[in-house]
């Protein structure tokens, strides 16, 4: 289970996780100023963990440099001995210029640390590393917000979008430029099916 946003809540947060269904644990790195808000619990081992912080910050629109944003990396060591990279990140928010330029490159230098985390196999959209990749977090992105580069990502680091493979039709993104798929607000008085058919910001790659 990974937390993007685990500034101020960390104690709570992992008192409540069971230890015994999430024994392997990150220590917080603290909170607002100095913490990045990236945690993990794990059912299985890791190894290699390491966080890093944006190259690139604005505060265009929010107090995006006033926080230690960045990602966190890790190998988990799946029962069998399978090894498989996992990525927690948290990327600049706003949607003014500046907040979009940085963005861009959040997500340009998480590329290029997957790629030299996992190198066997070259560019080009052909990560060919021998572990398997998975990338979760809050990527502050839109498929609909032109100026956002979810999909030159994916290209670079030869990933899938969950959400886009298994609830969009034909497995194709929404278009840049297209209206935002906004998700139903539910409350717990006025409940609301799951709408699969929104786009949020939180992704799993």
């Amino acid at each position: 289970w990974i937390d993007p946003k685990d500034f101020n809540y960390h104690a709570k947060l992992y008192q409540t996780a069971s230890t015994a269904t999430f024994p392997y644990r990150t220590s917080t790195s603290g909170g607002v100023p100095f913490g990045s808000g990236l945690n993990t619990l794990s059912k299985f081992p890791f190894s290699n963990f390491d966080r890093v912080k944006w190259d690139e910050c604005s505060n265009a629109s929010e107090n995006d440099c006033f926080t230690r944003k960045g990602f966190t990396s890790m190998t988990v060591v799946l029962p069998g001995g399978l090894e498989v990279d996992f990525y927690n990140l948290h990327a600049d928010a706003g949607v003014k210029g500046d907040d979009l330029k940085a963005r861009a490159d959040n997500l340009d230098q998480l590329a290029r640390a997957i790629t030299d985390r996992n190198p066997s196999g070259g560019g080009g959209g052909s990560r060919g590393g021998d572990r398997a990749v998975v990338v979760m977090g809050d990527t502050n992105s839109r498929y609909t917000r032109s100026g956002d580069v979810i999909p030159s990502f994916l290209e670079k680091t030869a990933l899938t979008d969950s959400w886009v493979q298994l609830a969009r039709t034909g497995g194709q993104p929404p278009r840049a430029g297209d209206s935002a798929l906004v998700c139903t607000t539910t409350t717990s008085s006025s409940p609301k099916p799951p709408d699969n058919g929104c786009e949020v910001v939180d992704k799993i790659m």
